[in-house]
C-alpha cells in the first residue's frame, strides 16, 4: 500500500513541481534535508495510527524515496525520444539528489538500531536482517558519490566518458534496493501476512518489468532486427518473474495466523484466567508450610498426650512472658536455670525424687503437697489455674511447655527461590527491545505484562499470547517459541528470564 501512495505522489511531484525542480533545486534539496532531519531524529510517540502509518511512514520507511529512485530508473529504460522520456531525462539529476537526501531518513531512523547492533552484536542479528544491513550499507556506499556526481558543477568538471562510467554502478544500487526490500518482506509475505505479500509483489513487478525493458533496450542497440523476438522474449519474462514470486508468496507457509491489527503493544496474562493453574499454584504453595506444621506437632504429640498439649498451650498464651524469660534462661545457662529451680522447690519440698532432681519443677506453696504425691511419669493437669507454673515433665522426656513455645517461635522457615513481588526484564526481540514485568507469589509467576518496541508489532502480537501463556503454565522459560516468530518468541523468554534472576533470594 505505501509503495502504490509513494508512486501516485512521486508521478505527482514530477508533473507538478517538475519545472520548479529544474529553476531552483536547492530550495528542494533544504527541504528534504529538513524534513529527513526532523522525522529520523524526533520520535513523535503519540501521533495517531493514521498519521504513523501512512505519513511518517513515508519518509521513515524510505517508500517515498524509493518510488522516486524508481522514476530515474525508469526513465533510463524508456525509449529514446518519447515525450516522457523527454520531460524526465532533464530532471533525472536533480530527481536523483532528492531521493538520496530522503532515503537518508529511513537510514537514520532504522540504522540507529541496525547500524549500531550490526556493528556491536551482529551474531545476535537474524539472517535476514543481517543481509538487509549489509545491504543497506553497500547501497549507501554507492548512492553517495553518485548523489555527489550528479550536482551539475561536480559533472562539469568530470571528464564525460569517466562520469558516464562511473554512474553504471547505479544499476548495482537498484539491485540492491530490491534484494534489501526482499529480505526484510518475504518471511512474512511467506505466512501470508497481506500487507506484506502485496508488496512483495508490486516491487517484484516493478523491479521485474524494469530490468525486462532495460536489457531489452540495450539488445535491440546492438541488433535492431531482433525486435519482434525481444518483445516476445520480455512479455514472457516478465510475467515467468512475476509469477514465480507470487507462487513463493502464496505457496508458503500459510499456517500462520494473522492476529488482527492493533495499536496496542501491551499483554498481560494472569494464571487467575485458567482456574486449573491457579489451583494448581495455590496448591503447591502451601505445601512447604503444611509439612511444617505437621512435623512440628508430631514431635509435641510424641511426648505428651492430647489433653496436656491443649493445656499447656492455653497456659502458655497466658503466661507467655514467664515461658519466654524461663526459655532465655534454659538456653543461656541450663545447669544454672536447674540449680536455681531444685534450690527454691527445696525449700517447700523436703523428699523428691531422683526423677525430679534431673529436671526443673517450680510449683506454689500452696501445692507443695500435691506436687508429693504427684511425682509420676505424667505431669498433673487435673487442676489448670495450679499447672500455669508447673510445667513437670517425666523421667528424660525432652519436650516441655516452654521448650514447646520455644520449638513453636523457633520452627524451620521454608526458604523461597524468588521473592514475592514484581520484577522486570527485557531482551532483544525481532527488530527491537521486549519488555516484561512478571508478579511472582509463592515461588509462582502468577502474571506476565509484556511490551514490544520492535517497528513491526505483528511479530510480537502473534506469539506474546501462546508464550506468556505456557510460561506460566509450565512456571518454565523453556517453551515452544510461537512458528513464524521466533525471535520475538525467544525475546518473552528472554526477558522473563532475566526478571525471574532479579527476584532470586
Amino acid at each position: 500500500m505505501l509503495l502504490i501512495i509513494s508512486l501516485v505522489l512521486a508521478v505527482a511531484f514530477v508533473f507538478l513541481c517538475g519545472k520548479a525542480l529544474k529553476k531552483h533545486p536547492n530550495l528542494f534539496y533544504i527541504g528534504a534535508g529538513i524534513i529527513t532531519a526532523v522525522l529520523a531524529l524526533i520520535p513523535f510517540d503519540g501521533v495517531p495510527d493514521f498519521v504513523n502509518n501512512y505519513i511518517l511512514a513515508l519518509f521513515r520507511r524510505g517508500s517515498l524515496a524509493t518510488a522516486i529512485f524508481i522514476i530515474v530508473m525508469y526513465t533510463g529504460a524508456l525509449k529514446n525520444g518519447s515525450a516522457i522520456m523527454k520531460k524526465l531525462i532533464v530532471i533525472r539529476g536533480e530527481l536523483s539528489i532528492m531521493a538520496s537526501i530522503m532515503i537518508l531518513c529511513h537510514n537514520i531512523f532504522f540504522g540507529k538500531t541496525y547500524f549500531v547492533r550490526l556493528f556491536t552484536s551482529a551474531s545476535t542479528m537474524p539472517v535476514t536482517q543481517l543481509l538487509a544491513a549489509i545491504a543497506s550499507l553497500l547501497m549507501l556506499v554507492i548512492m553517495i558519490p553518485l548523489a555527489i556526481m550528479s550536482f551539475p558543477k561536480v559533472r562539469k568538471k568530470m571528464k564525460p566518458k569517466l562520469w558516464k562510467k562511473l554512474q553504471r554502478f547505479a544499476y548495482a544500487f537498484y539491485a540492491l534496493i530490491y534484494i534489501h526490500i526482499f529480505l526484510l518482506t518475504y518471511s512474512s509475505a511467506q505466512a501470508r501476512r497481506g500487507d506484506y505479500a502485496l508488496s512483495l509483489i508490486l516491487y517484484t513487478i516493478v523491479f521485474g518489468v524494469y530490468l525486462v525493458m532495460r536489457v531489452r533496450k540495450y539488445l535491440l542497440k546492438k541488433n535492431s532486427n531482433i525486435k519482434l523476438a525481444l518483445n516476445a522474449g520480455s512479455g514472457v519474462c516478465a510475467a515467468g518473474i512475476v509469477g514465480a514470486v507470487c507462487l513463493f508468496v502464496f505457496l508458503g507457509n500459510g499456517n500462520t495466523a494473522t492476529p488482527a491489527r492493533t495499536p496496542v503493544r501491551t499483554f498481560a496474562y494472569s494464571a487467575e484466567s485458567s482456574a486449573a493453574t491457579a489451583d494448581n499454584s495455590n496448591s503447591e504453595s502451601q505445601l512447604p508450610v503444611e509439612t511444617s506444621e505437621v512435623s512440628q506437632t508430631s514431635e509435641t504429640t510424641s511426648t505428651e498426650n492430647k489433653e496436656e498439649s491443649k493445656s499447656t498451650t492455653s497456659e502458655s498464651s497466658k503466661t507467655s512472658s514467664k515461658v519466654e524469660s524461663k526459655s532465655t534462661k534454659r538456653e543461656t545457662s541450663k545447669s544454672n536455670s536447674q540449680s536455681s529451680q531444685v534450690a527454691t522447690k527445696s525449700s517447700n519440698t523436703s523428699n523428691n525424687n531422683n526423677t525430679q532432681n534431673s529436671k526443673p519443677s517450680t510449683s506454689n506453696n500452696n501445692n507443695s503437697s500435691s506436687s508429693k504425691n504427684n511425682t509420676s511419669s505424667k505431669p498433673s493437669t487435673s487442676k489448670p489455674s495450679q499447672s500455669t507454673n508447673k510445667p513437670s515433665n517425666s523421667g528424660n522426656t525432652v519436650s516441655k511447655p516452654e521448650k514447646s513455645a520455644q520449638e513453636t517461635s523457633k520452627a524451620p522457615v521454608v526458604q523461597n527461590k524468588y521473592k514475592d513481588g514484581k520484577f522486570s526484564g527485557s531482551a532483544y526481540g525481532y527488530d527491537g527491545n521486549i519488555y516484561v514485568t512478571i508478579t511472582i507469589k509463592d515461588d509462582k509467576i502468577t502474571n506476565i505484562e509484556a511490551t514490544s518496541d520492535e517497528s513491526d508489532p505483528w511479530y510480537f502480537e502473534s506469539c506474546v499470547q501462546n508464550v506468556t501463556s505456557q510460561i506460566i503454565s509450565n512456571q518454565s522459560t523453556n517453551v515452544d517459541a510461537t512458528s513464524g516468530a521466533t525471535y520475538s518468541s525467544e525475546g518473552i523468554m528472554a526477558a522473563v528470564e532475566q526478571a525471574l534472576n532479579s527476584a532470586k533470594n
